[in-house]
This record gives C-alpha cells, sequence and structure tokens, in this order.
C-alpha cells in the first residue's frame, strides 16, 4: 500500500488515481513523459514521442480526458508517419516475439501438416502478411496494438490495445488482413503460373482457405469485425453472395460461414447506416477466396 501524496489515502498498487481526491498517482512521471515526447516530437523523432505518449496512457485512468487528448495527438503523429506497405512488412520481421513465435509455427506447419519446408514456409510469410494488413490500418488510424504473434496450427494474431473509433474503422482493420492475405495467394498463385512449381499453388490454396475462415462472422475472427459495419440488408446481401459462391464451389466451409452469418443478419446490433466499402470488399473477398480455395493442388484440403 501507498499514500496519496495530496490528501494522504492509502492506495493500492494498482490504483492511478486516488478515491478521495482523484489525484493522478503517476503524475509526476506522466509530467516527464509528456516532456520527453514533446521533446521528440520538436526534433522531429515521431516513433519515439508516439511510444512515449503510449507509456503514458497505461499509468492513466481509462475514460480520463487526458486518455482522451492523447489518443488523439497519438493517431495524429501516426498519420504524419505515414508509412508504406513494405516498410510496415520490414519492421514487423524485427519484433522478437513475431520471429520467434514465426518459427514454432514453421516447425509445426512442416512436421505435422505439409512435410515440405517449401510450402511450410510460404503459408508462414502468408500469415505474417495477413497480420501486417491489419497492422498497416491500425498505424493508419493511430491505434496501438501488439506485434504478430504466431499460434501453432492456428495461424497468428495481432491484440489491439485500442478500439477502433467506429464500426466502419473497426471493419477496415478486421477485413484489411483477408485483404493482404488474399493478394499473398494470388501472388503465390502467379508464381505458380511463372515456375510451373505446385508448391507455389499449394501456399495460394491453403492460404485462401485460412483467409475464408477468417471471413466467418463470429467471435475476435475478421468477418466479425466486417460484419459489425453492415446494415442488416447489407448482413443478407452477404448471405445471398455466400450461397452464389457455395453453389458455384461447393466449398463446405462455405456452409459454417453462411450460417453464422444468417444468424447475424438477424441481430438487433445491425446499424441503420450502409456502409457499401465494407459490403464491397467482403463480397469480393468471398468470390476469390472460395476460388482459391479449391484450386486442386492439396486435395486433402476441404
Amino acid at each position: 500500500m501507498t499514500t496519496c501524496e495530496r490528501c494522504g489515502t492509502e492506495l493500492a498498487p494498482a490504483l492511478l488515481s486516488c478515491p478521495s481526491c482523484h489525484a493522478l498517482v503517476h503524475a509526476e512521471r506522466l509530467k516527464e513523459l509528456a516532456s520527453e515526447a514533446e521533446a521528440a516530437e520538436r526534433a522531429g523523432e515521431v516513433q519515439a514521442a508516439i511510444e512515449k505518449w503510449r507509456i503514458a496512457l497505461e499509468l492513466l485512468p481509462a475514460g480520463s480526458s487526458q486518455v482522451a487528448a492523447i489518443n488523439a495527438r497519438v493517431r495524429d503523429l501516426s498519420r504524419r508517419l505515414n508509412p508504406s506497405k513494405a516498410e510496415v512488412l520490414i519492421r514487423g520481421l524485427g519484433q522478437r516475439t513475431t520471429f520467434t513465435s514465426a518459427l514454432v509455427s514453421l516447425g509445426f506447419y512442416y512436421v505435422v501438416m505439409f512435410k515440405s519446408w517449401p510450402l511450410a514456409v510460404g503459408v508462414i510469410i502468408c500469415i505474417y502478411i495477413h497480420e501486417m494488413g491489419h497492422v498497416f490500418v491500425l498505424q493508419q488510424l493511430g491505434l496501438a496494438a501488439s506485434p504478430p504473434i504466431f499460434i501453432p496450427g492456428l495461424g497468428a494474431f495481432v491484440a489491439l490495445k485500442e478500439s477502433p473509433p467506429t464500426p466502419h474503422a473497426d471493419a477496415r482493420v478486421g477485413l484489411a488482413g483477408p485483404v493482404w492475405g488474399l493478394g499473398s495467394a494470388l501472388v503465390a498463385y502467379g508464381a505458380f503460373f511463372a515456375t510451373g512449381n505446385r508448391d507455389f499453388g499449394g501456399i495460394a490454396q491453403f492460404t485462401g482457405l485460412m483467409n475464408l475462415f477468417n471471413l466467418a462472422p463470429v467471435w475476435q475472427l475478421d468477418g466479425s469485425r466486417g460484419m459489425h459495419a453492415l446494415s442488416r440488408a447489407e448482413r443478407w446481401i452477404v448471405v445471398v453472395a455466400i450461397a452464389i459462391a457455395f453453389w458455384l464451389t461447393r466449398q463446405r466451409l462455405l456452409l459454417l460461414v453462411g450460417i453464422i452469418a444468417i444468424y447475424r443478419a438477424f441481430d438487433k446490433d445491425a446499424p441503420a447506416e450502409r456502409d457499401p466499402a465494407t459490403l464491397g470488399t467482403f463480397i469480393i473477398l468471398i468470390a476469390a477466396l472460395s476460388w482459391l480455395s479449391k484450386i486442386g493442388f492439396l486435395p486433402w484440403l476441404p
């Protein structure tokens, strides 16, 4: 237990403000961080300034006016960074947790699933690109998130430290992963046509299936974030698109995705406003990923 410097009230270690006088527990440290962040901004060290402000956020009570002000400042600074897609991909490789967990997953995919190093490496790269799609949009929005962490056999995830400000922004974050994943799968498929190497075709098919699974609008999957921004009418359009894709491809995974989409179409939380951009992205992803998942290089896939 510690005591409040202003009123002497005993404070539990986890408290960030005094329950009696509402003084900030880490006021002095927050002043130091603000000074360091502002100095970094003046020196043009934008990334360093963002990191200082994010440390400060962890020392402030959630919902306080200071948190809102710092979040706005971080978003402004993040827009100034404006990294390219290539820069985002390269920076992510420098994260120790990302690199280490990717190596563990690589061993899993080789030993348990593919018995082929080219296939295992290609799938890991495509999963990484998928996750960095989320990171790229999060950085555009100025939102903090963890580096990608791989889970053997289950892909990878990026943990958001802040919620996107609107359902539309949330949908952008969620669908960015499958969009980048689709891009990586198409590149692999193009490499098959250029080289004749069937491993590239297998990478494209497996990546298509993984990203199609992520479109299931349930729990924390990407499709759930996309569906959250759609009106009820738009959700039924997605259901129709899934039905057509199933009729054309006979991809059984679409049955699961479709059943969940029907359930979400009845949700009372559907917004009244329409989101044509999210709807169009969702439909294109369903069509392209359904086709890729059935191109026949890995016949043991559903």
